[in-house]
């Protein structure tokens, strides 16, 4: 072969820069940290402002539920005078 060196490559990535960088700044962060805060505490206020429904328990009249029926009155048997009348066709 000859006395060529390889060719050359360049480097994806140099050891002076970081290969990771943050998306956001620290003050970015910061205000978003505000916000969250912020909303969480109005949030928790605008709770608080709700009225919540009066429980009426006492008023009403108590229910009776019987977990056995009562018994069924026996149907008499009314004997047919007459028969029924034929259908007509």
């Amino acid at each position: 072969m000859s006395d060529e060196s390889p060719p050359f490559i360049p480097r994806l990535r140099d050891e002076i820069t970081p290969t990771y960088k943050e998306p956001l700044t620290p003050t970015v962060k910061r205000a978003l940290l505000a916000l969250v805060i912020f909303f969480h505490v109005g949030g928790g206020w605008a709770l608080t402002q709700v009225e919540p429904v009066k429980l009426v328990v006492g008023d009403i009249a108590p229910m009776e539920v019987r977990m056995v029926s009562a018994e069924q009155p026996v149907q008499p048997d009314l004997p047919l005078d007459e028969p029924p009348p034929l259908p007509e066709v």
